[in-house]
């Protein structure tokens, strides 16, 4: 349609395309196409406004473009679907152009040979370095592709016309019906034993400890390893997690040490566990990591579905429960596979029978990955569970990922986010205004609190400052943002705080966290602010501002509340209230986690306690007395900030101190 109109694409690539639930394909973004014999969009000779992966030779030359550009783009996506790899390659940019302009992609047949001849041709003419060798249309190829699109040619049948001399309109084709997907290219290896079964072709792990996060271990140390060295740990993590220019970011498992394992994939860090306390949240496994470590990657074996990093990550979260406890003797656990698999479910499958587990990993309805804890005797794993799982006494339950990467993935997705923050007009007099603030792109979200005193609107129309999450897509960067912690912080300071201290009669004893609220109209996450007149700067996850610009509110995450953790927020809280201290910046400072240790009690006491008993002091027991100030941290006769404590629930936050 689009090239019927005149309009030449011009970056067809997967990123462009878009699967409905119907099935159908819908190409998107037209960003940079061409209207033919028109100035709508005009570029200097010799510009290149391709993905340089997917670029047709004549675009990559800078020449002169129509329709078959097009359809030779569309030639790599197929090949890169049906074969598992690019047809063109290059260790970088000027290898792969070369390789585009001068090298013939590998037979497809040869690495899947479930291709048809007639297809494997189709492909080969699509991608043909002469345009005028290529389908003449879109509508050609399309008519050239629609027999095996109805999935009635057989792998290894043959055309009964010249697809290199004849229009594709005039093609008959030999109708019978195609075989199933075609397999893995290649088992995988590991620390225990890989069989691949005859249906399905899945990997298929043994022997694992019953323990989920020791399993996992287990099986990302047995991929295949290649050493670093001794490095600088937090510097290979933000290159592995960059979205390289003409790559797929790194995927697969990262040794730290001798115990930590870190799960990467996406451009997120999705996963951690410490290999001698496996029930340590991932978060802290991050929080805990050396400045500098002997470290290990291990790829992800290309052998298996890229989905199975996420499943293997939620192996070490809580996951949401679809169906439980399903008994074999009355459910048809087959048929449930069935349907699964209709359904393109993602997500696990997990059977126990008596002391045994194991966790089925299911991408796009199809098992990517089958691991086995325990004893299993009698059941011929070797299969696909679906054959013999009717014939075992097995509880089963069906599982989806709820938990998304690690917050550690969202401080590198987000650096320096600005958010514009705009209230109503009446003043929060008893803090009970309403509020509302918004933050990048084009969706309205509207939730109103409890006692109606409070309403929040976000319309995604902020700006993003610093790097723009390291080249990520724009689709992961919509995900990892609605899903960002430090957003939900900036809610609850604008919105469940004002409640909470007006609840316990606070407003005059925290004064500058309360009375400053209403003054705040920007924000910034996971912030590096700047000390005036320094080079050097102090990290906080939110920051709030007045119209001035004067910083009002920091606050920071951490994994657990550990007494180090506190005293280290407090101490970078103290540098940046420190460098403005003339200025009067900082009136409050908010530690977020899930648990605080109980030793952080007596840490968060000695900084709070009133100067006057610190030091004895009349005068500043004077001062004490006339402020009533609770949790604040003095910096001074008439200096400080209030100091806050808030566990982060799933549910919602919880004020801790003061």
């Amino acid at each position: 349609a689009a090239h019927d109109a005149g309009v030449i694409h011009r970056d067809v690539k997967p990123a462009n395309l878009i699967r409905l639930p119907s099935g159908r394909i819908k190409v998107t973004d037209f960003g940079i196409a061409r209207v033919l014999g028109s100035e709508l969009v005009k570029t200097q000779a010799g510009d290149v406004l391709a993905t340089p992966m997917y670029g047709s030779p004549e675009q990559l030359l800078g020449g002169e473009i129509d329709g078959r550009s097009d359809l030779f783009s569309v030639g790599i996506v197929l090949y890169l679907a049906l074969t598992g790899r690019a047809p063109f390659g290059g260790r970088n940019l000027a290898e792969l152009i070369s390789s585009i302009l001068n090298n013939e992609p590998a037979a497809p047949r040869s690495l899947n040979h479930e291709i048809p001849e007639g297809l494997e041709a189709v492909l080969m003419r699509t991608l043909s370095k002469k345009r005028e060798a290529r389908f003449a249309t879109a509508g050609d190829l399309a008519r050239a592709l629609r027999p095996f699109a109805a999935g009635n040619v057989v792998p290894g049948s043959a055309v009964t016309a010249n697809l290199s001399s004849s229009p594709a309109s005039e093609v008959e084709w030999q109708a019978t019906r195609v075989s199933a997907p075609f397999p893995f290219a290649e088992s995988v290896s590991g620390s225990g034993e890989f069989v691949l079964p005859a249906d399905d072709n899945a990997p298929v792990l043994t022997g694992l400890p019953p323990d989920a996060a020791r399993a996992l271990v287990q099986v990302v140390s047995g991929w295949a390893a290649r050493p670093m060295g001794r490095v600088v740990v937090q510097d290979l993590l933000n290159r592995l997690l960059e979205f390289p220019l003409h790559a797929e970011p790194y995927s697969g498992a990262v040794r730290v040490g001798e115990q930590a394992y870190l799960l990467l994939h996406g451009g997120l860090l999705l996963g951690a566990v410490d290999a001698r306390a496996s029930n340590l949240p991932g978060d802290e496994v991050v929080q805990n990591l050396p400045l500098e470590a002997t470290v290990e990657l291990h790829p992800r074996p290309e052998s298996l579905d890229p989905g199975v990093l996420p499943l293997l990550a939620a192996l070490l979260q809580k996951r949401r429960v679809r169906h439980a406890d399903l008994d074999s003797s009355f459910v048809n656990l087959p048929a449930l596979g069935e349907k699964l698999r209709s359904e393109c479910f993602d997500g696990l499958l997990v059977l126990r029978r008596d002391e045994s587990i194991a966790w089925i990993l299911i991408v796009h309805g199809r098992t990517a990955l089958a691991l086995y804890a325990g004893s299993w005797a009698g059941a011929p794993l070797g299969a696909s569970w679906q054959s013999w799982v009717s014939d075992l006494v097995v509880k089963a339950s069906v599982e989806e990922r709820s938990g998304g990467p690690l917050f550690a993935s969202y401080r590198r997705l987000f650096p320096d986010f600005r958010i514009a923050v705009e209230k109503e007009t009446e003043p929060l007099a008893s803090v009970g205004a309403s509020t509302s603030f918004s933050f990048g792109g084009s969706r309205r979200l509207t939730s109103k609190q409890t006692g109606g005193t409070h309403r929040l609107v976000a319309s995604e129309t902020g700006t993003r400052g610093g790097t723009r999450g390291g080249g990520a897509p724009q689709s992961v960067l919509d995900q990892a943002l609605a899903a960002d912690e430090a957003r939900r912080y900036l809610q609850f300071l604008l919105n469940d705080l004002p409640r909470l201290i007006v609840e316990r009669g606070k407003t005059e004893s925290l004064k500058y966290v309360a009375s400053w609220i209403p003054l705040v109209k920007s924000a910034i996450l996971h912030h590096r602010l700047p000390r005036p007149q320094s080079a050097e700067s102090d990290f906080f996850d939110l920051v709030t501002f007045d119209a001035d610009g004067k910083a009002l509110h920091l606050a920071s995450r951490v994994a657990r509340g550990t007494p180090q953790a506190l005293e280290e927020f407090i101490e970078r809280v103290l540098q940046a209230k420190g460098a403005r201290i003339k200025t009067g910046d900082v009136g409050g400072a908010i530690l977020f986690a899930p648990t605080f240790d109980a030793e952080a009690a007596e840490v968060y006491r000695t900084a709070t306690a009133p100067e006057g008993e610190k030091k004895k002091s009349w005068t500043f027991g004077a001062i004490e007395a006339a402020t009533h100030y609770e949790g604040f941290v003095r910096m001074g006769a008439r200096r400080g900030f209030h100091l806050l404590l808030v566990t982060v629930e799933p549910d919602g936050f919880k004020l801790l101190s003061p």
